[in-house]
């Protein structure tokens, strides 16, 4: 079989075959990269991580080895001269070992996708667009995109595709998204049929007593679907939707403007007898206006401000707010968000500024609320993820500025590279910082540090860890029961809110209001709840005796803690 020589050190090796036969394929090229590096969110992280990738290619036996390899969790793509490009993942890299893969790497011919969608044509009579990309984390293919539009029959086909897990969306003529669908290519051609329905609508909007104009975007600007609906200048609008239900919608008074206000959860359902389906959007008449300036009073322009209300949606557990751009003097206004307790922030990138977070409660009388906002400059941290076996690389690292993990403040991330390092800026005027750290095949870790830019911070993960399954109420009161709840680990604390953060995934209560956390760092936590909690933890205080549940969480062992009123599931 001849002679196969490895190199010293980390490394990653095994073979590339084809076809039933496993016959092996020469001159293929391996890329191994971070696998945090498609799932970073900033793109220069991306750009960053996707540049460390290290390649080899393979002999005449389809042997392959990739050397010199940092301890990490990466993905191992194979590009071959005919063949369709394949990908295996997570592969675990430990300092000073070789990692072979458990079976050869297999490579196939391209796939065919042929779509056919019904109607050929969207209500306004233009040819739909097909959009196909393949879904993030797919261990297929690398990323690729595909778009056309479908013939005179409805429709379109895509080619030379390799195995994988896709996402298609359906197009109109615009940035509006009718449909979606998930598609699993393994072999051969295959064949989709989408039937699109269509939904006509008829409605008017006001706030408080005053027709208001603009666009309401049903399903988010940012939905899978989403699909707007221009509004005249006495608060009507029509058009068509692809479904009835509960829609998800914000309004923007200038379309092409990035600032809006996410109005909440609307009903379209066609009355009987009705062809269409009349709606009506009653906007509150609360009135937010504010400034936003440097620490020496000059106004800042051009900043991005957040707001973000406590009132969580009924049916799809979603959180209203707004977005604005302040003036050339700093300004900014925010009307229609429900009355009641709300978070504001501002934020200028290209300036590195940043606000603390403020809390202003919306009156529905009046002439509204107002607040200041005092934009400081970022510092920069380093720090460094490490485990049992060494540096950490592709962890994600989401960080909070002084007991900020409230609703409405998103904190800020980032990607460990190969050696476990990571830089983050985080507002000037920040003391603590709380962190939450996860990596593939690491517990996950909350963690409370100074905020010394001078200190190195270093953030250690352990191999191993349990569940945590947290129990509220269902239905509203648990929705409210959310809002006022901490978890605490050590000097650490997270807010109900933001435990999405531990799994990744948008966190919204299950149909038995239980959230279930996944691999967390084994330890003591203890779960806080009632009104003036999270204010009080925020100021350092110890929560009011009977307000907390507390237990231990031991390694591949589930621990479950239920709030007063609520019990697990039978």
């Amino acid at each position: 079989m001849g002679q196969i020589e490895l190199a010293a050190g980390a490394s990653v090796s095994g073979f590339v075959e084809a076809g039933e036969d496993r016959v092996a394929v020469r001159e293929c090229q391996l890329r191994l990269s971070l696998s945090a590096a498609e799932a970073a969110d900033d793109p220069a992280t991306r750009r960053r991580l996707e540049s460390l990738g290290l390649v080899a290619p393979t002999n005449a036996r389809g042997f392959f080895q990739i050397a010199g390899v940092p301890a990490g969790v990466y993905e191992l793509l194979a590009e071959c001269e005919g063949y369709a490009p394949a990908q295996v993942a997570p592969i675990e890299v430990v300092e000073g070992l070789e990692a072979q893969l458990d079976g050869p790497l297999l490579v196939g011919r391209p796939l065919q996708l042929a779509v056919a969608v019904v109607p050929p044509v969207d209500p306004y009579g233009e040819p739909w667009t097909l959009l196909l990309d393949r879904r993030r984390g797919s261990r297929g293919a690398p990323t690729r995109t595909q778009r056309g539009k479908v013939d005179a029959e409805g429709v379109w086909v895509a080619r030379d595709l390799a195995p994988a897990e896709y996402h298609l969306w359906v197009l109109g003529s615009g940035d509006e998204r009718w449909a979606e669908r998930q598609i699993t290519l393994a072999a051969g051609s295959v064949s989709e049929l989408i039937e699109v329905p269509v939904v006509e609508v008829r409605g008017t909007a006001v706030i408080g007593e005053d027709p208001i104009t603009g666009t309401f975007w049903f399903g988010g600007r940012h939905g899978s679907k989403r699909i707007p609906l221009p509004v005249d200048l006495e608060g009507r609008f029509e058009g068509y939707l692809p479904e009835e239900g509960t829609w998800w919608v914000e309004w923007v008074e200038n379309r092409d403007d990035w600032a809006g206000v996410l109005v909440g959860e609307v009903e379209v359902r066609k009355r009987q007898g009705k062809t269409y389906a009349e709606v009506e959007i009653e906007l509150p008449g609360t009135r937010l206006r504010g400034e936003v300036v440097t620490e020496d009073g000059q106004p800042v322009e051009g900043a991005w401000v957040s707001v973000t209300t406590f009132q969580r949606s009924q049916k799809l557990g979603r959180l209203p707010g707004a977005s604005s751009r302040t003036a050339a003097d700093g300004s900014f206004e925010v009307l229609a968000l429900p009355p009641g307790l709300t978070t504001v922030t501002a934020s200028k990138e290209s300036s590195a500024l940043e606000s603390d977070t403020q809390l202003v409660t919306l009156a529905e009388q009046g002439e509204g609320s107002t607040v200041r906002l005092i934009a400081r400059a970022k510092r920069s941290y380093r720090g460094q993820v490490v485990g049992g076996s060494g540096p950490v690389a592709g962890a994600r690292i989401h960080a909070f500025a002084d007991l900020l993990s409230s609703a409405g403040t998103s904190g800020e991330e980032a990607v460990s590279g190969p050696d476990g390092s990571f830089r983050l800026s985080v507002r000037g005027s920040a003391t603590w910082l709380y962190f939450v750290v996860s990596a593939p095949g690491k517990a996950t870790r909350l963690a409370r540090m100074a905020a010394d830019p001078a200190r190195p911070i270093v953030l250690e993960l352990s191999d191993h860890g349990g569940d945590l399954v947290l129990h509220l109420p269902g239905g509203p009161r648990g929705l409210e029961a959310l809002g006022r709840t901490v978890l605490l680990y050590g000097d650490a604390f997270l807010h109900a809110a933001m435990l999405s953060l531990v799994n990744g995934q948008p966190g919204q209560l299950g149909g038995q209001g239980s959230i279930h956390l996944r691999d967390l760092e084994p330890g003591l936590y203890r779960l806080c709840t009632g009104p003036g909690v999270f204010s009080q933890v925020r100021q350092g205080a110890e929560p009011p005796r009977g307000s907390c549940v507390d237990g231990l969480v031991q390694p591949f062992s589930t621990l479950e803690l239920a709030v007063p009123g609520s019990a697990p599931p039978p």
